[in-house]
């Protein structure tokens, strides 16, 4: 069972995190990460009481396919728009961008607007 978070959980998600070894020391993880206007908090709960926390973020899937075309137009049309595209993205309350790509070239050139490879994060397709 779960319920939608609310401000009495505060106090149990700071304890919660204090006693969480992977996360305590972590200075971003504290109670207001789940209150974030632009997402959606839940508490998981059973008969004995809450269990967990959960945060469920907006995150944009980037798919690219490319037309046989001179590469300079690729780079440019890149440069031109995706941080562009990150702020619309952004302000209509994403919090991130992925892509995959088993293009070397395009990973490396990504990162020159703050893409990096995932560390600790697992997807599921629904």
């Amino acid at each position: 069972m779960y319920r939608k978070l609310e401000e009495k959980d505060r106090d149990a998600i700071t304890d919660a995190i204090q006693e969480d070894p992977f996360h305590c020391d972590n200075p971003n993880f504290t109670s207001d990460f789940f209150y974030d206007p632009n997402s959606q908090s839940l508490v998981f709960h059973d008969e004995e009481g809450d269990v967990c926390y959960l945060k469920v973020e907006k995150e944009a899937r980037i798919h690219i396919q490319f037309k046989e075309v001179d590469k300079d137009r690729i780079r440019n049309l890149l440069n031109q728009h995706t941080d562009q595209m990150a702020r619309a993205l952004k302000s209509q309350g994403y919090k991130a961008m992925t892509f995959n790509s088993p293009n070397p070239a395009l990973v490396w050139f990504m990162r020159k607007f703050g893409f990096r490879t995932a560390k600790d994060e697992f997807r599921k397709v629904l």
